[in-house]
């Protein structure tokens, strides 16, 4: 299983811990004004590069990165990467860090290099800015220790202050123990035009085809009903396709061609979000727009609550919660989103489709109580079309009564999303 990540609130910023991470873009990627700590750090995916600074910002930056392990991470194009940082003071500071050597290109083809110094890992674009510091100690690139800037290949105009240090012998592991995952399914399950994968595979048993039960209700609006549950080996509780027809949980069942395919019952109270558990939240699918200096999340007294700050208000910054899923499995129709907020700032709600945000709704006034707000939509997309379908919670741009050192802040709960036709 992936651990959920751990999250501090500290003065001035965040403390963020026990994390697992593999992406198409940069493992880290701290943006303005951040002050954050981020602690054991499993890394097996990276393909822009281990730690980016990319957002034109001339904030100051603080992040201290401990336990940092990528060994697993076969191509990793560089461990630091930045530009258009602007004067404010920036200090990296890392504190154990297990690497392989490099590639010095986000091209995933190329091969990463046989020595410390072959290819880059370090690099500030000629319009990085300035005032960039990297302190390491215990930094090791392809089982060698880093002692000094004579060990590696620094690239670009802009050049960094360094150090380096030694506190121990090189640890094997840092971030705890890691999870190998071997998924094969060899028959497909379709809710909608949404493809879900089950821990469990689909059974068939004299001609009739079983799904396990408990996994495939968390999946629908509506929870199967039908008391009657076919057992297997192992004692999984399972429910055959004419089972959760006839439950009422969906409205069509079959399968052919090597794919089970399922539509979905629902009513027009059903959430479609669901978030009703204590130990994780849907994290994976709330995620910060550009300008954002953090988004966190916390459990309070039962309810996941979102929270995000931003010293740079051009009408980017802000929430965002995917719902392309809900979307391929519900189809088209008109959607009513309803949710609580708090803010110093007005609130603009936009619905991202391909990743352009258009603004729906009307702005709502700053609010220091939390405060109920709804809006509707119509979306007739081809779910096909789409790779991302997201609506934004938006911190937007600067008002004149801002006091200059005032952040926007930002905080929602209670999100729910219904079709209503």
């Amino acid at each position: 299983m992936v651990p959920q990540v751990d999250v501090t609130k500290e003065d001035p910023g965040y403390s963020f811990s026990n994390i697992t991470v593999g992406t198409s873009c940069s493992a880290i990627y701290p943006q303005h004004g951040v002050r954050s700590t981020m602690t054991d750090i499993y890394v097996f995916r990276a393909d822009e590069g281990l730690i980016s600074m990319k957002e034109s910002s001339d904030s100051a930056k603080y992040l201290t990165v401990n336990n940092l392990d990528a060994l697993d991470c076969v191509r990793t194009p560089k461990l630091f990467y930045a530009q258009a940082q602007g004067t404010g003071e920036k200090i990296l500071t890392l504190n154990k860090v297990l690497m392989r050597f490099t590639t010095g290109s986000k091209n995933v083809g190329v091969a990463p290099g046989t020595t410390t110094n072959e290819k880059t890992l370090i690099e500030l674009a000629d319009n990085a800015g300035s005032n960039f510091t990297i302190n390491s100690t215990d930094l090791y690139v392809g089982g060698m220790l880093i002692t000094s800037q004579d060990q590696i290949l620094v690239s670009g105009s802009v050049v960094p202050t360094l150090t380096f240090a030694s506190s121990a012998p090189m640890p094997s592991v840092l971030a705890g123990s890691k999870y190998t995952a071997d998924y094969t399914c060899e028959n497909k399950v379709m809710i909608g035009s949404r493809q879900i994968f089950l821990k469990n595979a689909p059974i068939a048993a004299n001609g009739t085809w079983y799904l396990p039960y408990e996994e495939i209700a968390s999946y629908l609006a509506i929870a199967p009903s039908n008391p009657t549950l076919n057992q297997t080996g192992g004692g999984l509780k399972v429910i055959s396709l004419d089972n959760l027809l006839a439950s009422g949980a969906v409205t069509a069942a079959d399968y052919s061609d090597g794919v089970i395919r399922l539509t979905p019952a629902i009513t027009t109270s059903t959430n479609l979000l669901k978030e009703d558990y204590e130990n994780s939240s849907n994290y994976d699918l709330m995620y910060y727009r550009s300008k954002t200096t953090y988004v966190v999340a916390d459990y309070v007294n039962g309810t996941w609550e979102y929270s995000a700050e931003s010293n740079d208000y051009d009408g980017e910054a802000g929430i965002v919660r995917m719902i392309l899923d809900e979307y391929r499995q519900y189809g088209a129709g008109t959607y009513s989103l309803s949710f609580e907020y708090k803010s110093n700032v007005k609130l603009t709600i936009a619905l991202g489709k391909n990743h352009t945000f258009v603004s729906c709704g009307t702005a709502s006034a700053s609010s220091s109580k939390y405060t109920s707000k709804t809006i509707t939509f119509t979306l007739t997309d081809d779910p096909a079309e789409l790779d991302q379908l997201a609506i934004c919670f938006k911190i937007p741009i600067k008002e004149a009564w801002f006091g200059d050192d005032q952040p926007g802040t930002l905080s929602i709960r209670n999100i729910s999303l219904v079709k209503t036709n």
